[in-house]
């Protein structure tokens, strides 16, 4: 019996060494297929005037950064700060596209930008632009 159970001892060494190696080489490949993505947002200065009344804010409180990527994957953050660092995209190309609200909820600015992201962790950087739209104006 003492030999039976060392014979059925070594058995069970092979394979769950087996097990090991799909374990570790299925995350190895999984992991390959997507990077991280550190995207920064600058607001593009030029000549324009905004016009709004006076009870709204005109400064940048927070951004929605939102993208589009193969598989039809889609991500969506919301930031306080200017940087956005999303981890486990898909490898492939993405439309990303970054939205700057004031503290009541509007939007004053917006930019996108389309990026190939590849195994290497990627950073872009995002132009933002004053929304343009109509109006009236009492002189």
């Amino acid at each position: 019996m003492n030999r039976i159970s060392q014979c059925s001892r070594w058995l069970w060494i092979p394979l769950l060494l087996c097990c090991m190696c799909f374990t570790f080489g299925g995350c190895k490949e999984e992991s390959a297929g997507r990077s991280s993505l550190h995207v920064s947002m600058e607001k593009q200065s030029g000549a324009e005037k905004t016009l709004l009344p006076n009870d709204t804010p005109l400064e940048v409180s927070r951004y929605v950064v939102e993208g589009t990527g193969p598989q039809d994957t889609t991500f969506s953050v919301m930031s306080n700060t200017n940087k956005v660092d999303v981890d486990g995209l898909l490898i492939g190309t993405w439309d990303i596209t970054a939205v700057g609200r004031n503290d009541q909820g509007i939007d004053l600015v917006t930019g996108s930008v389309s990026v190939n992201l590849s195994k290497d962790p990627l950073e872009t950087v995002i132009k933002l632009n004053a929304l343009s739209g109509n109006g009236m104006m009492d002189i």
